[in-house]
């Protein structure tokens, strides 16, 4: 629902009673966004970061910083951008911002919106985060710092539309977990971290930190293509193999054609599978109690089958 589609399907639902509307913006080649939010006219603008995605459109991740930068046209006069103050590409995102009033978020500093402390606990992690000169204590039934920065910019925006401090932090205490997006779940015997909806590369390290930072025999990745890298696509693959291959991972689980340069940079601990159903067969026979596992991979690699196949009520770890 994040394209020239859904946005306005979106958009046209909206009735007489709804005061708040959070719309997705995705693109896969320059000018898209800028239609999008010319459509759109959002009162608060968010970009989270930029990224080695959708390269088969846009070719490099300057590009995609420059189509994510569309975003501030359609903003509405008086309206605030949000950026991630971490971002490498923060100060060109506040230049295209221009005139309007402008929040960061992130770790740095000088972020507007500052997160200070994270400690995971068995069911997400507990942020200090710091805004207004205000210190609010988080529950996030979510892992990773990747959501702990998701979670500072919703804070910033929700902050920019007047919301207390109160019902930020309500809010962001009341979230759950969706499925394919970052969901840890407990299956008998083992963790599971679903985040298979898709991935590039910065998604990918993001959930690789996520399955490190959680407790566990053993950590496992069962891995699909990452889509939509371009010519670069070989190397990126390998790229993360390379990664993995500093982390303490005990296992790696991979299919499709591009998995097998990361499988070859990995190493010894790494398989490749011609098929998810062969995958998946190894994986159940060779899982062992108190293991996590995290599944992951491009929507194309439709990743969502082995996540299923996991949880299956046939599956028995020893």
């Amino acid at each position: 629902l994040n394209n020239h589609i859904g946005v306005p399907l979106t958009l046209t639902r909206l009735g007489a009673g709804d005061q708040y509307a959070v719309i997705e913006m995705g693109m896969s080649n320059r000018g898209e966004i800028s239609r999008l939010s010319k459509i759109t006219r959002p009162n608060v603008a968010i970009i989270t970061n930029a990224g080695a995605a959708h390269l088969e459109g846009l070719g490099s991740v300057d590009e995609v910083a420059k189509a994510k930068a569309e975003i501030f046209e359609g903003l509405q006069k008086g309206g605030v951008a949000v950026i991630n103050a971490d971002d490498s590409y923060a100060d060109f995102w506040k230049k295209m911002a221009g005139s309007n009033k402008q929040v960061t978020f992130g770790q740095s500093p000088d972020a507007d919106i500052r997160v200070t402390l994270m400690e995971e606990t068995p069911s997400g992690q507990k942020l200090s985060m710091t805004l207004e000169k205000q210190e609010l204590n988080i529950h996030l039934p979510l892992t990773g710092l990747h959501n702990a920065l998701n979670a500072a910019a919703a804070a910033a925006a929700a902050r920019a539309i007047g919301v207390s401090f109160e019902h930020i932090v309500k809010g962001l205490e009341s979230l759950r977990a969706i499925s394919g997006r970052s969901n840890v779940l407990q299956v008998n015997g083992f963790t599971l971290i679903d985040d298979a909806y898709n991935a590039n590369p910065l998604s990918m390290n993001a959930a690789i930190e996520m399955l490190v930072a959680q407790k566990g025999e053993r950590r496992i990745l069962a891995l699909g293509d990452m889509a939509e890298l371009g010519a670069d696509e070989v190397e990126a693959h390998a790229a993360l193999g390379r990664y993995i291959a500093l982390q303490p991972i005990s296992a790696v689980y991979a299919v499709g054609d591009l998995m097998e340069s990361t499988v070859a940079a990995v190493g010894e601990q790494a398989k490749h599978f011609s098929t998810k159903q062969l995958l998946l067969e190894c994986l159940r026979r060779e899982l062992t109690l108190g293991d996590v596992v995290l599944v992951k991979g491009s929507r194309s690699a439709g990743m969502e089958e082995i996540v299923d196949g996991l949880t299956a009520e046939s599956v028995q770890v020893h």
